[in-house]
């Protein structure tokens, strides 16, 4: 494994020098877990980047890969005018850690038993982070499986820990509408069929 991450802190310092972005090493990087205003952790992952330095509440320093659109950074930029954003050149393992910890962090009430605030959270959260959201907290907790329940206004979701079914949070029924057309489209299921189905969706966590 280390070999493997020295390989790709090597490409990325290639990939630097050609592109004129100085290259950053983050295997030992304590990135800031605070982000500016307007700065957050699903616009980070929109734009793939992600953060390094940050100097004041107005200076974010950000780590960029090479499968970061670089055409779009004046967007992100523009998105977030108070705050002035530099760039550094990361690995895309350098990256993955980031982002993953970014993700860990903001759902410690959630890992701790807390879901207070998990259905408002996939309320306003885009279709696909929604169930990625619902996913990834149900690895976290060691859920065998998902259930996602529809009722009349609200859809229940729970996950099957130790063999038990255990209440996790209840969701609008427009907000389920949305994502589960979402997964739908991405499962290849057949919209108005009245046969049962099966599915498949593949994702990194």
């Amino acid at each position: 494994m280390n070999e493997e991450r020295a390989k790709s802190e090597q490409e990325a310092a290639s990939t630097a020098a050609a592109s004129g972005i100085p290259y950053s090493d983050t295997r030992e990087l304590a990135f800031p877990t605070e982000m500016p205003e307007g700065i957050t952790r699903e616009l980070l992952e929109e734009y793939r980047v992600a953060p390094l330095h940050l100097y004041n509440p107005q200076s974010l320093e950000l780590g960029l890969t090479g499968k970061t659109d670089r055409t779009k950074l004046p967007e992100l930029q523009a998105k977030a005018p108070s705050v002035k954003l530099t760039f550094k050149t990361i690995s895309d393992p350098g990256y993955q850690t980031i982002s993953n910890q970014l993700f860990y962090q903001e759902f410690t009430k959630e890992r701790e038993g807390d879901f207070a605030t998990f259905g408002k959270k996939l309320a306003i959260a885009a279709p696909k982070q929604a169930f990625q959201d619902i996913a990834q907290l149900a690895f976290w907790l060691g859920s065998s499986d998902i259930h996602i329940e529809p009722q009349t206004d609200s859809a229940r979701i729970r996950f099957r820990i130790d063999g038990t079914l255990h209440h996790i949070t209840n969701v609008a029924i427009q907000a389920y509408k949305v994502f589960l057309s979402d997964l739908q489209t991405k499962a290849e299921v057949t919209w108005g069929s009245d046969k049962p189905q099966s599915g498949r969706i593949s994702f990194e966590l």
